[in-house]
């Protein structure tokens, strides 16, 4: 992942808190879903900073990332019943730019464009091109998917 030095701790933290309430502002306008809803969003997120603090790399831009991974679901189900398809993960992915535009001075051009193509990709098959990031977000999503494990 690409490097995270010129952030400092605060920094990272108000952009987690920030990013946190957008996505729980997004998803409480949608309908109740009965697997994809915060409770969801929340626990990617748990599991994406367990998987980093595994490899030994800072959480952060996975935290971002799985925070608005599913952010496009209102649009998917919006299309559904028109009787259209769209793909959640390009919705939310689509979104990304505007809701991380205030941080950019921060994040940087080249983040948030790592963290909009690995929202983008989560819902994929693995891809030779695809970046450690979306790795992440993608193995976090699909644990949580796959259900608690005692």
């Amino acid at each position: 992942m690409t490097e995270l030095d010129s952030i400092d701790q605060k920094s990272k933290s108000m952009i987690l808190s920030s990013v946190e309430r957008k996505a729980k502002k997004i998803f409480s306008k949608m309908p109740l879903l009965p697997v994809h809803d915060i409770g969801h969003v929340e626990r990617v997120v748990g599991l994406a900073e367990s998987i980093c603090i595994g490899e030994g790399i800072d959480p952060f831009l996975s935290q971002v990332a799985a925070w608005l991974h599913d952010i496009g679901r209102l649009q998917e189900i919006q299309a559904k019943e028109k009787g259209k398809k769209v793909f959640h993960a390009e919705e939310s992915a689509k979104q990304v730019p505007a809701l991380l535009e205030e941080f950019e001075l921060d994040l940087g051009e080249e983040n948030i464009k790592l963290i909009q193509d690995a929202v983008g990709r989560h819902s994929l098959l693995n891809k030779e091109d695809d970046s450690f990031l979306a790795m992440i977000l993608r193995d976090a999503d699909r644990l949580d998917c796959l259900g608690a494990i005692s």
